[in-house]
């Protein structure tokens, strides 16, 4: 085929009126295909033309002649494009452009012009579907609806081609390395250097490759001229044991097991018909499962992050509105596909300057905690976990400890031990959370507990125990909760969070996140903690500017949003939850003479004669300590002057004893 007529120069100068104009598919579930020309000259520009096919009235189980490509974009910069030259189908006008004349321009990214250079054959044609190339990317109403195809569109094609870019270094040396790793089982000590690096390559970073390659019939890896088959390149990275060492290579060992196992299991994957709601899919895992899995791959749209997964997921997300829709925000997204994940009857918050942080409120219980971790699974699929669950009455069977390992399957963030097993209100399957400072952060959003623990997790949805209230931050980027943050700090480092609110709203919201992070503390038996975090939640409600007598007294000129109200009334009926000293939140109170505080419990039902283990009574205690304003308000409340504790002593005798220690 000879080539564009004119100069590169010239189709620069008139790239207005030369560029490829899109025409819309002429029926719906059609695809377009590239078939791109041969040519003896590798440096020669790259033709090719696109025409229509009927994808969707084939067989579900048919193979199509056609190659899919998947690989990394790269630098969309105007001034970094390359331009390849789409042909009409002939010369007479019909196909994709005809009106716009025989050969027209369009321009892709560096990474994909290498990748058609490298493929193109000598004296062949190549049929492809190639997502730049076959989908008119600025239609979002087709973008969307060919995003949802993309599944079946690589699942019918007869082969994937992986493109990780140009060669670089030794990576023919890389491919010999796998191929002979794969073949006898050992490798040299150069492919220690020379597969991490091939491995380094972006395309393992991405999210949409995952789909890509699972849908895949078979799998070709190229990177340069050099290549290998998919399997023998799972074969070698396996037998190499270069990532079974979770210190020697981290970053790859949590991005490429994952997608070795899609890739290993390329025939084996159910090739399901579409579902009730006509969308195709590989039914891999439900799509909580593979968020958990994947959420921290890459994306240059953050709707990606979820659109990339709707193709390999087991149930039906679209009955909750999450379809491939690139008119909506990520915020409506997110916010759609957590409360998918975990039940209604949650609040969510979307912030951060890149909107990749959900603050989760909701009740749950705490069922368990993580005992003990043994080493992920090298293949990239399971990792096995130890939890100690509670009883019946609420308490952790500690003579169970480590003695019942679950298989779950591999997520983004590694569990570790001490992480708690929650189960959110109506939820189908419990959470993995991470307690920090003052908050918790989510680890694993949905624990498939269901499926490998059967009826026991039915007895463990029934254990006594008090639901708390939880602040649940799910962050997918960088996990910085492992760096010590408290909830103010990681809050501020996002650069924002909800929308501005009076001063006081902040305090009382924090005063109520400190009491709910000490109750949950309390469920997890670390009371000591648990005290320190309800004595400072006091102390801050002390500290809050205006704190009169009442609780009301807040609320009647401040806007506090629903939740909090709710929140402070029920702190104010009073938890009984105690310290490792048996004291409950009144003797915090008592202690520091909170005359407000004090007068919130005991509004909320708390016993005014509840005596501590010492037989002492809160009037007492408060006689005792000269908090004279504390007294007045006990003996309001009907507190007896004359009850004695256990050594006879009566609230008035320890009035007497301070007043004689001050004299």
């Amino acid at each position: 085929m000879a080539t564009p007529v004119g100069s590169e120069a010239k189709h620069k100068s008139s790239r207005d009126a030369d560029l490829h104009r899109y025409s819309p598919l002429s029926e719906h579930g059609n695809i377009r295909l590239v078939r791109l020309l041969p040519h003896k000259d590798e440096r020669a520009p790259i033709q090719c033309q696109l025409f229509e096919y009927p994808l969707e009235e084939l067989s579900q189980q048919a193979t199509h002649l056609y190659e899919a490509l998947s690989y990394v974009w790269g630098s969309e910069e105007d001034n970094m494009k390359q331009p390849i030259y789409i042909h009409s189908l002939d010369g007479k006008g019909k196909g994709d452009n005809a009106s716009a004349g025989n050969v027209r321009c369009l321009r892709v990214t560096t990474n994909l012009h290498a990748a058609l250079s490298h493929i193109r054959d000598r004296v062949m044609d190549r049929v492809l579907w190639i997502d730049a190339i076959c989908i008119n990317q600025e239609d979002n109403k087709e973008k969307g609806g060919q995003v949802q195809s993309m599944a079946k569109i690589y699942a019918s094609a007869n082969r994937v081609i992986v493109w990780l870019g140009e060669a670089a270094g030794d990576t023919d040396g890389a491919f010999e390395a796998l191929c002979q790793a794969a073949a006898t089982g050992r490798i040299g000590l150069s492919a220690c250097r020379t597969i991490p690096a091939l491995l380094e390559r972006p395309w393992f970073q991405r999210i949409w490759i995952l789909q890509e390659v699972a849908a895949a019939r078979q799998i070709l890896i190229k990177c340069g001229p050099d290549e290998v088959d998919g399997s023998v390149f799972c074969s070698g990275i396996e037998a190499s044991k270069l990532l079974d060492d979770d210190n020697a290579h981290p970053n790859l060992r949590a991005l490429v097991p994952p997608i070795t196992y899609l890739m290993r299991h390329v025939t084996f994957w159910p090739r399901a018909a579409a579902s009730r709601t006509g969308a195709f899919s590989l039914k891999i895992r439900p799509l909580a499962e593979l968020v958990d899995m994947y959420h921290t791959h890459k994306a240059s749209n953050q709707l990606d992050k979820i659109y990339a997964l709707l193709g390999m997921c087991s149930d039906d997300p679209k009955a909750a509105g999450l379809s491939a829709d690139y008119g909506v925000s990520w915020e409506d997204v997110f916010r759609k596909l957590i409360c998918f994940s975990i039940s209604n009857r949650i609040s969510v918050r979307v912030w951060g300057d890149k909107q990749s942080v959900a603050v989760i409120r909701g009740k749950g219980r705490i069922l368990g905690k993580v005992s003990c971790v043994q080493g992920g699974d090298a293949r990239g699929d399971v990792q096995k976990v130890g939890i100690t669950w509670k009883n019946a009455h609420g308490s952790f069977v500690t003579e169970e400890e480590g003695s019942f390992l679950l298989s779950l399957q591999a997520s983004a963030k590694p569990i570790q031990v001490g992480d708690a097993v929650c189960q959110l209100e109506e939820a189908s399957n419990p959470t993995i959370i991470r307690l920090c400072d003052g908050y918790s952060a989510v680890i694993m959003i949905q624990a498939p507990l269901s499926r490998t623990y059967g009826k026991r997790l039915e007895h463990l949805r029934r254990i006594i125990t008090s639901l708390v209230d939880l602040v649940l931050v799910w962050d997918w980027e960088v996990p910085q909760y492992d760096q010590g943050q408290d909830y103010e700090s990681f809050k501020g480092s996002q650069g924002g969070s909800a929308q501005p609110q009076p001063a006081l709203q902040d305090d009382l919201e924090k005063v109520v996140r400190l009491w709910n992070f000490g109750i949950l503390l309390s469920a997890m038996g670390k009371y000591e903690d648990s005290g320190n975090m309800l004595r400072q939640a006091i102390k801050t409600y002390g500290a809050v500017p205006g704190c009169t007598d009442t609780f009301s007294s807040h609320s009647a000129g401040v806007e506090a949003d629903e939740e909090v109200l709710t929140v402070m009334h029920d702190l104010a009926r009073g938890c009984q939850a105690q310290d490792w000293a048996g004291q409950t939140p009144l003797w915090w109170a008592l202690e520091q003479g909170h005359e407000a505080m004090v007068k919130v419990l005991l509004d909320g039902g708390v016993d005014v004669e509840a005596n501590d283990r010492g037989g002492q009574t809160p009037l007492s205690w408060a006689s005792e300590n000269g908090h004279e304003a504390v007294v007045k308000v006990l003996l309001d409340k009907g507190a007896d002057i004359e009850l004695k504790d256990k050594d006879g002593r009566t609230p008035l005798s320890w009035a007497s004893r301070m007043a004689t220690r001050l004299w």
